[in-house]
């Protein structure tokens, strides 16, 4: 099982649909002059969208009134826009979830919100439609890319932005959408240079020098490729001037904040991206749950006190931080049901699923929905073969199995390859073979020097050994003691962390169930010696 905890979120703007898109965030750029908007108190802003809505009661309206309501104390006013959106088809999940949360009513049956809706192949179909109506709409390209993206065709996704690129270069809602698009290709064969390219279109766009959302994804990007963004000067100035509203600068500030703390500078950057939940936007809400979740930082205001539970993905994090499983689960499926083009959702999701639920069915769900939109992913492929053992679905385990390693030349100097190998023969029912693959996966893991590795590759086969057979509970406890000890010496991700606590939860409750005899104890523990960790200085 692998995860992607090793991966380093950035406030990347999201690729969301230009309806669910606030309206704050798809600003059309006009003839590039832009008014920056006062720093109105919330409840004047709130006052303000009560009123569009009231003169213009359109969904787009209804949706920007109650996005604003979920922050304020009276939500009485708005719940006439609120009960509008429960009741309108298009609403999306999150939508409705938002409706609910202004109502103050909770949802019995999150399944009973999902109304039927347009395959894939009939959203393309009515997209080209649309726009052999209209060829010049730049948002109707970005829409057909992101639909493209849904169905894993990376190719098609690409030439629709490059359409929407070629009609709006300096189009905030394509320049953004563009953005979180390359971050997803750059996994893709053909695409490694995707977000490069996207970071040279931000940069080359007039609206760089101005507008704060673009600024945020420009040093969002840079900061995930490793390069110096270029509107880093720009962009302190503009926090600096106070001419915008604290909504429009948060994606700013969670940007810079992210990259103050990833170089060094902790108390500025923790600074900036308390700054950036004065009126936070979904984006930043999440990236600062995601630091929390990661880092355990103290943020004022509390995350709780925010609203994270309106935005899954924040949601999703806090729960992990509060190790509530169950719920990380639910609100991982929903965060990915707004993105399930995301490797990293897919990944993560069936990471806890397996390892803290221990749901086979949940993480093969998972694995499902992110494969569409990338079958190349290993990883993705990897936690699926360890779901299929898990659910003792072990013919089926040995044919992706075979499958994988046929596609991955270089699969035996692989430690997690080799692993999982192990875990299908001990599915399968040949025990022997699959101690001698997870031998090997934990001598190939020290030749890595990565700690981390290291460590779960034991684990996961002392996790496997116990619940599937009766091993020694004095190897047992002699591994997991040695474990432990580990972890005091050395600062593994906190994702690790949390799933070895619940695989020694489990490991404990096999250890009190086993009975064999000495002499058989004695020859069973002869090939796992090589369980205990080794004296070498690169696992030290």
């Amino acid at each position: 099982m692998n995860d992607q905890d090793g991966h380093s979120r950035k406030p990347i703007p999201k690729l969301w649909a230009k309806n669910e898109t606030p309206e704050i965030e798809t600003a059309s750029v006009g003839n590039l002059t832009i008014t920056p908007l006062p720093s109105l108190a919330l409840e004047k802003r709130a006052t303000s969208a009560l009123d569009n809505w009231c003169e213009n009661p359109s969904f787009e309206n209804a949706l920007s009134a109650i996005d604003i309501a979920a922050s304020v104390s009276d939500k009485t006013p708005f719940f006439p826009p609120a009960r509008q959106i429960r009741q309108t088809r298009k609403a999306k999940l999150l939508a409705r979830r938002l409706a609910n949360f202004v109502l103050g009513e909770k949802i019995e049956d999150p399944m009973s919100l999902l109304v039927a809706k347009p395959s894939l192949n009939q959203q393309i179909a009515e997209a080209r439609s649309k726009l052999s109506e209209g060829p010049r709409n730049a948002h109707l390209w970005v829409e057909l890319a992101r639909l493209h993206t849904f169905s894993g065709s990376t190719k098609n996704a690409s030439k629709a932005f490059q359409a929407a690129l070629a009609l709006a270069p300096d189009d905030r809602f394509v320049l953004r959408s563009l953005c979180r698009f390359s971050v997803h290709a750059v996994g893709t064969k053909d695409f490694e240079e995707a977000p490069f390219l996207a970071r040279e279109a931000l940069a080359m766009s007039d609206r760089i020098r101005f507008d704060p959302w673009v600024q945020a994804a420009e040093i969002a990007l840079s900061d995930l490729l490793d390069l110096t963004p270029n509107s880093i000067g720009t962009g302190r100035k503009v926090l600096s001037a106070g001419d915008h509203s604290p909504l429009t600068l948060s994606e700013l500030a969670s940007a810079m904040g992210t990259l103050e703390m990833a170089t060094g500078s902790h108390k500025r950057g923790l600074r900036l991206v308390e700054q950036s939940l004065s009126e936070p936007t979904a984006n930043a809400l999440s990236q600062a749950s995601w630091l929390n979740s990661r880092d355990g930082i103290t943020l004022r205001p509390k995350l709780s006190e925010l609203g994270v539970s309106v935005v899954n993905e924040a949601a999703a994090y806090e729960a992990m931080n509060q190790e509530e499983w169950a719920v990380a689960i639910a609100r991982l499926k929903d965060w990915q049901s707004e993105e399930p083009f995301s490797s990293f959702v897919a990944a993560e999701g069936s990471f806890y699923a397996l390892g803290t639920v221990f749901d086979a069915d949940a993480a093969l769900n998972f694995c499902d929905v992110g494969l569409k939109a990338n079958p190349m992913s290993k990883l993705l492929l990897n936690n699926r073969i360890v779901a299929l053992c898990m659910a003792k679905r072990g013919n089926e385990a040995t044919r992706q199995m075979d499958a994988f390693v046929k596609a991955s030349p270089n699969w035996q100097s692989d430690p997690v390859t080799c692993a999982t190998k192990g875990l299908v023969s001990f599915t399968t029912g040949a025990v022997n073979e699959g101690r001698n693959w997870y031998i090997q996966a934990v001598k190939l893991a020290d030749k890595t020097k990565d700690l981390d590795l290291c460590f779960r590759v034991r684990a996961h086969w002392l996790f496997e050994e116990s619940v599937r057979f009766q091993i020694p509970p004095d190897l047992i406890d002699s591994v997991v003691a040695e474990l432990d000890s580990f972890l005091t010496k050395v600062n593994l991700p906190r994702g690790t962390l949390n799933v070895w606590k619940t695989m020694k939860s489990k490991i404990q409750e096999s250890r009190a169930q086993c009975s064999l005899d000495e002499i058989v104890k004695r020859e069973m523990a002869k090939p796992m010696q090589v369980l205990h960790l080794t004296d070498e200085p690169s696992i030290h």
